[in-house]
């Protein structure tokens, strides 16, 4: 893999550009009897840290008095409200689903991203479309490009090596 295509900017383009590439590819290979179709995974990533205030303003049920018989009074500075950020993360992938049997999923293919490949809630949302694919009994297709990050196979990397060729 391209380590320049792997930056956070640019592998969103070519991750997007590459699944439409491989719709693009397949789709007149499994007309009419299957159609490709894209999607998006859509998740919200919010603020990197919580905002927690310092100092919370509660309100007493009876006013206190002071040494002087007056009611003591405090005045709260005014709010600061502070915006959480938040970002819609949109990771594209395809499904090829069979029409005249009620768009029934056929297959998955997934080309990892890099938050596929670290803890957090896009790894997360990915297992769990692994699993939910699985409970379908449809295949999928993992195809992985990145160095980076913690691999999502199921099976041990060096039994792929083992692997031999299926005979002809």
């Amino acid at each position: 893999m391209d380590p320049y295509i792997e930056r956070p900017a640019i592998w969103a383009d070519f991750h997007g550009a590459l699944i439409a590439e491989i719709r693009g590819v397949l789709q007149p290979l499994l007309r009419p009897k299957y159609a490709a179709l894209m999607q998006d995974r859509l998740y919200v990533v919010q603020s990197e840290r919580p905002i927690i205030p310092d100092i919370a303003v509660v309100r007493s049920r009876s006013p206190k008095r002071n040494g002087n018989g007056g009611v003591a009074t405090l005045e709260a500075d005014r709010p600061i409200v502070f915006e959480l950020f938040e970002e819609e993360v949109r990771r594209p992938y395809l499904d090829i689903i069979e029409p005249a049997a009620g768009n029934r999923l056929i297959t998955s293919i997934e080309v990892l991203s890099p938050d596929n490949k670290v803890p957090g809630l896009g790894r997360k949302n990915y297992m769990k479309k692994r699993r939910e694919v699985k409970r379908a009994r449809a295949s999928f297709v993992e195809i992985d490009l990145l160095r980076a990050g913690k691999t999502t196979l199921q099976i041990d990397p060096a039994d792929l090596d083992k692997a031999r060729p299926l005979s002809a």
